[in-house]
């Protein structure tokens, strides 16, 4: 749980509170790079924000609106979403996931081919992917969108969005400063984070809820780390640098120390995310 202050500018005008739900969308295919990819859902994802919306319907009202952003998987999340919660829908380029430029929806061996080792996390805050977004680009387009949803008439929102998008905005709450070095906030398919907002300050309730996938939701994830696994073995140069924003390999560099891989072997220069 954590609890921060927004910008004074926000201080100003205390407003009714509003309740903002952030949520990642459904299961994307993890052999190909994501950011502004048009990628849309596997049918693993269909099912997670099919059982999202049900989720919603039942346990997280009132809900008054859904922004959602306009890449495809988040688009196809929120369509799913909208055959059991029927709300007024907008879509926005701002809350999408960090522009990675050419890298988008490539696959994950011609990225490494093309653009070796060349990852979210190894880019320098000022420094853009190929005709694409830099940290900190991302970071102050996030925060701007985010920024202008408590400004805004306080509803209860739904926001449909992407892991590097929540993880900089739960880091701002609790007043850390955000780096792309940073770990990315744990955020599953479709998992939850709960925000209030009194007109003073947020506080988050709820962080990565994700009941609706059901109790065998860990053994289908440890299913899916052991096909990622086999692109680890199959794409060897991509070992040690196998992140990307929306985090679709699950391991990343750190330092050369040899910490646990998600299959269980030992790679080196690899940390469990």
């Amino acid at each position: 749980m954590g609890e921060g202050v927004v910008n004074n500018f926000l201080l100003l005008n205390k407003k009714k509170s509003m309740k903002i739900l952030l949520t990642r969308h459904g299961q994307d295919d993890p052999l190909y790079r994501g950011g502004w990819s048009q990628r849309g859902l596997i049918d693993e994802g269909v099912k997670q924000s099919k059982l999202l919306g049900q989720c919603l319907t039942e346990k997280w009202l009132p809900i008054d609106k859904i922004i959602s952003s306009d890449l495809s998987r988040a688009k196809e999340t929120t369509s799913n979403i909208l055959s059991s919660l029927n709300r007024p829908v907008k879509y926005y380029s701002t809350w999408r996931e960090m522009n990675n430029g050419d890298l988008a929806g490539l696959l994950n061996e011609t990225a490494e081919n093309k653009y070796p080792n060349l990852f979210f996390r190894t880019l320098y805050y000022n420094d853009k992917y190929p005709n694409g977004e830099s940290p900190h680009d991302f970071f102050e387009r996030v925060i701007k969108a985010f920024k202008k949803l408590l400004t805004g008439k306080h509803e209860n929102i739904l926001v449909v969005t992407h892991g590097g998008v929540i993880s900089i905005i739960i880091y701002y709450i609790k007043t850390i400063k955000w780096s792309n070095k940073l770990p990315i906030v744990p955020c599953k398919p479709t998992g939850l984070y709960e925000i209030h907002y009194d007109g003073n300050n947020c506080k988050i309730i709820t962080e990565n809820y994700y009941d609706h996938l059901g109790h065998d939701y860990s053994a289908k994830k440890q299913l899916t780390k052991a096909v990622a696994c086999n692109a680890y073995i199959k794409l060897r140069t991509v070992t040690h640098y196998c992140c990307t924003i929306d985090i679709r390999y699950p391991v990343l560099r750190n330092g050369g120390q040899k910490v646990p891989h998600p299959c269980g072997n030992f790679k080196r220069g690899a940390l469990e995310n």
